[in-house]
């Protein structure tokens, strides 16, 4: 098992990437839409379905994760999410181009708008 330190990126997944890290900041307000992000292009969503996964934003429109016990984050549009819940075995990810959904453990998280080159030279977030 690899020791993660608090900063280190436990997850990172097209347009979203969480960051452990040792606590919420002060001041952040509790969002009830759990969708971390949603791809621009494909409509797909990261997002968790369960209370035990909270999502708290702060006034520049950051996102912070309190994941009370472990939780899952779906990916894909509602009716593949409600799909991979109800039967995960029968999903073929691949065929549906959504990605496998992944449990996280009790801790606090950032989440870490993921970045890619842009071939002219510049930087820009990932569209998923």
């Amino acid at each position: 098992m690899t020791n993660l330190n608090y900063g280190d990126i436990v997850y990172r997944q097209g347009d979203v990437g969480l960051e452990l890290i040792k606590s919420l900041p002060r001041g952040l307000k509790e969002v009830k839409d759990k969708t971390l992000a949603l791809g621009e292009v494909t409509g797909h969503k990261h997002k968790f379905v369960t209370d035990d996964a909270k999502v708290w934003e702060d006034d520049n429109g950051n996102k912070y994760i309190a994941v009370l016990s472990p939780a899952t984050l779906y990916h894909g549009n509602e009716t593949q999410i409600a799909k991979t819940i109800e039967a995960p075995e029968k999903v073929d990810y691949e065929a549906e181009d959504i990605h496998k959904p992944n449990t996280f453990h009790k801790a606090f998280y950032r989440v870490v708008p993921q970045i890619e080159s842009d071939p002219y030279g510049g930087v820009q977030n990932v569209r998923d």
